[in-house]
C-alpha cells in the first residue's frame, strides 16, 4: 500500500476531500481508506492506495506527498 498526504485548510475539509473523491471518481482510482486528521497543528487528508502510480497522480494533482 502507498499513503498520500495532502494539507488542507482547518476551517474547511469538507470542500477539499469532496473534490478529492470527485477526482478520484472521474479518474476511476480505486483508494482503499480515505480520512482526515490532525498532525502537529495541522489538518491532513490521508489516501491509502494500492497502486503506486494512482498514488503519485493523486499527490502530484492535490500538492500532497507519498510517505
Amino acid at each position: 500500500m502507498t499513503t498520500v498526504e495532502v494539507p488542507v485548510p482547518a476551517d474547511d475539509v469538507s470542500t477539499p476531500m469532496r473534490n478529492m473523491r470527485q477526482w478520484l471518481d472521474d479518474m476511476r482510482f480505486d483508494a482503499l481508506s480515505f480520512a482526515w486528521i490532525e498532525i502537529h497543528r495541522r489538518t491532513v487528508v490521508r489516501v491509502e492506495f494500492k497502486n503506486a502510480e494512482e498514488a503519485a497522480a493523486f499527490a502530484e494533482r492535490f500538492a500532497g506527498r507519498v510517505l
